[in-house]
């Protein structure tokens, strides 16, 4: 299958204090690239050997993994205790032995009230796991924001170098491309920082970079700017005038 399988996070040994209730499972074994049984909420494991890769959708429709979890860590505990389906896949690396148990056992307090460790165990698992995907979600969503506005610069500038006058000041196209001002500014002082780009008015865009503003901005060159394109985005955004070589 293709898919990214470079993880993004990498989780190994977490969960050991849950060896001390292996017997309240089932064991299991899964042959390379076979997925994981937990039937949305309904399961969650304690991989013993192997590697899993949690794998999901990308914002494109591809699959990539997003971690890839080692022996002695728990799978599929969030949704377990949360009651709500991630709609993800854990895929075997190889072949893997878990443990699989049923997700009410994270909902029994008299479970808890004999093994306080493990309670305390999976708060810290839990609160580790959130902290990396809202830290992941945060720089996504700023390499989204840099590509957007990189793009707008393609589509301003036909994907060339040199200064333009465009008519619109920082905020405008900020606005444009749905970023708030603060964040916008933010992003312009990162490209400039990087020699990408220069004077940003509303009389003057200078860019300086313009093989490197294309990369970020996805491939896109002058090219792409197909009049057909113009036409369904009659803005004027998509008007510039160069003023200087």
């Amino acid at each position: 299958m293709n898919r990214r399988t470079q993880a993004e996070f990498w989780l190994e040994r977490l969960n050991q204090a849950w060896e001390a209730v292996i017997p309240l499972g089932k064991l299991e074994t899964y042959e390379d690239q076979e997925t994981l049984r937990v039937e949305g909420c309904r399961f969650f494991h304690l991989l013993l050997e192997g590697n899993i890769d949690m794998v999901s959708l990308s914002g494109t429709g591809k699959e990539w993994t997003l971690f890839q979890a080692g022996p002695l860590c728990l799978i599929n505990d969030i949704p377990a205790i949360t009651g709500i389906d991630n709609h993800v896949r854990y895929i075997c690396c190889g072949q893997v032995r878990t443990v699989r148990f049923e997700s009410r056992l994270l909902r029994d307090t008299s479970f808890f009230r004999s093994y306080p460790d493990l309670a305390r165990n999976l708060l810290t698992t839990v609160l580790h796991k959130m902290e990396f995907f809202l830290s992941y979600a945060i720089e996504q969503q700023e390499s989204s924001g840099l590509e957007r506005l990189c793009r707008l610069l393609v589509q301003l500038t036909g994907g060339r170098q040199g200064c333009f006058s465009i008519g619109m000041g920082q905020k405008e196209c900020g606005l444009h491309i749905g970023m708030h001002p603060a964040s916008f500014s933010r992003l312009v002082t990162g490209l400039r920082r990087q020699g990408i780009l220069g004077a940003f008015t509303r009389h003057r865009l200078e860019i300086l970079d313009a093989d490197r503003l294309l990369q970020i901005a996805g491939g896109m060159s002058g090219t792409d700017l197909a009049p057909g394109k113009k036409k369904r985005q009659k803005r004027k955004v998509l008007s510039c005038r160069k003023v200087c070589p």
